[in-house]
């Protein structure tokens, strides 16, 4: 559930009608879900369990366009998918790049990715698929971007592949 929540905050953070914010080439490329990321943002934070530090980054694709400001806004759409990519990291202030396979989410504090796909039909989730397999490869990941290439597979046996920009992506 934890996943459920956190990705539908990440994706109802900016998105809406305007220029893309990063770009994104992830489409299906088999299985029954059919999708075509063109554009992506990602955020990242960091906690404690314990005392056990942790930061999450996250990379979110998807089918429509971005706006960050006020100014390139429109009005947000009803009816989208997104895929979002989760990375947990343990330990004090932990690097990104590197390659992460994808698993299903665990309780373990390990370090780990995990994969969501989500559909949203008026501004609600409709369909949620977990990753099941595959491997996020981040190539950058600094405080404007984070770019690399996703190969996931969901639950379905859709796979998903394809490589991202990311920009950091802030509303104000």
């Amino acid at each position: 559930m934890r996943h459920i929540v956190s990705g539908v905050l990440v994706l109802a953070f900016g998105l809406g009608c305007g220029t893309e914010s990063g770009t994104t080439a992830v489409q299906s490329r088999g299985g029954p879900t059919s999708f075509t990321g063109i554009s992506a943002q990602f955020a990242s934070g960091g906690g404690a369990l314990g005392n056990q530090p942790v930061t999450i980054l996250r990379v979110a694709i998807y089918e429509k366009p971005l706006w960050c400001t006020p100014t390139d806004a429109g009005t947000a759409p009803t009816t989208f998918a997104a895929l979002l990519v989760e990375v947990a990291r343990w330990g004090a202030a932990p690097a990104f790049e590197g390659t992460f396979p994808i698993t299903v989410p665990e309780p373990a504090m390990t370090d780990r990715a995990s994969a969501l796909y989500y559909t949203f039909e008026n501004d609600q989730p409709d369909i949620t698929l977990q990753g099941t397999s595959g491997r996020l490869e981040l190539r950058r990941v600094d405080q404007a971007a984070a770019e690399g290439t996703v190969d996931v597979t969901l639950e379905d046996g859709t796979q998903l592949q394809g490589d991202f920009s990311a920009t950091v992506c802030t509303q104000g």
